[in-house]
C-alpha cells in the first residue's frame, strides 16, 4: 500500500468516527460540531512534517554511519601499511 493511500485511508478512518462522536455529541448535548476539510489538511501537513523530521533523522544517521565506514577502512588500510612495514622488517632481520 502506498504512502497516498494509507494517508487516504487514514482521513476516512479520522472522519467516520468524528461524523459518529458529533452525532452523539449533538445527541448528547444539543450542539452540532462541524466536519470541516480544513481539519484533513491539517492533519496531512502534520503528517508531512512528522515524515521530514523522521527522514532527516535517518539521513543523519547513513551519515554517521558512513563516517565510521570511512574510519574503518582508513584503520584497515593502516594496519595492512603497518603488517607489510612489520613483515619486511621481519624478513631483514632474519637475513
Amino acid at each position: 500500500m502506498e504512502l497516498a493511500d494509507k494517508v487516504s485511508e487514514m482521513c476516512r478512518r479520522i472522519h467516520s468516527s468524528v461524523d459518529e462522536a458529533s452525532d452523539r455529541f449533538l445527541a448528547e448535548m444539543k450542539r452540532n460540531i462541524y466536519n470541516t476539510p480544513t481539519l484533513f489538511l491539517e492533519i496531512i501537513i502534520l503528517m508531512f512534517k512528522f515524515l521530514k523530521k523522521r527522514d532527516d533523522a535517518i539521513d543523519e544517521r547513513i551519515n554517521k554511519n558512513e563516517v565510521v565506514v570511512n574510519t574503518l577502512n582508513e584503520a584497515k588500510k593502516s594496519f595492512v601499511n603497518i603488517q607489510d612495514k612489520l613483515k619486511k622488517m621481519y624478513a631483514m632481520l632474519n637475513v
